[in-house]
C-alpha cells in the first residue's frame, strides 16, 4: 500500500488535506497537550511531507546516477525539480 498523493495541506482544524479536501490526517484534537503554534507548525511538517518525499526521491536518483555514470559534477536538470519541491516543503 502506497500513501496518499500529495499536494497536502494544512485545512481547517488543522487538519492535513488532499486538493479535493480529504482529510489525511489531523494534527491536534481537543485536549492537546501542545501549544497552538507548536500545533501549527507540526501540521505544517506534516503537510509537506509528499513534497519532501520528492526532494529527497529526486537527491537520491541523482546521486545514484552520478554514482553509476561516474559523473562528480552534480546535478542534470533533476536539480530544479528537487529544489522546487524543497523550497515547497520549507516555505509551508
Amino acid at each position: 500500500m502506497s500513501h496518499t498523493p500529495g499536494p497536502w495541506y494544512v485545512g481547517f482544524g488543522l487538519r492535513i488535506v488532499t486538493e479535493s479536501g480529504k482529510s489525511v490526517a489531523l494534527c491536534a484534537g481537543d485536549g492537546s497537550s501542545f501549544p497552538v503554534e507548536q500545533n501549527k507548525a507540526n501540521a505544517n511538517l506534516i503537510a509537506s511531507a509528499p513534497d519532501m518525499q520528492l526532494a529527497l526521491q529526486g537527491l537520491a536518483d541523482a546521486l545514484l546516477k552520478s554514482i553509476e555514470g561516474g559523473e562528480a559534477d552534480g546535478f542534470d536538470m533533476s536539480e530544479e525539480r528537487v529544489a522546487l519541491h524543497a523550497a515547497k516543503a520549507f516555505l509551508k
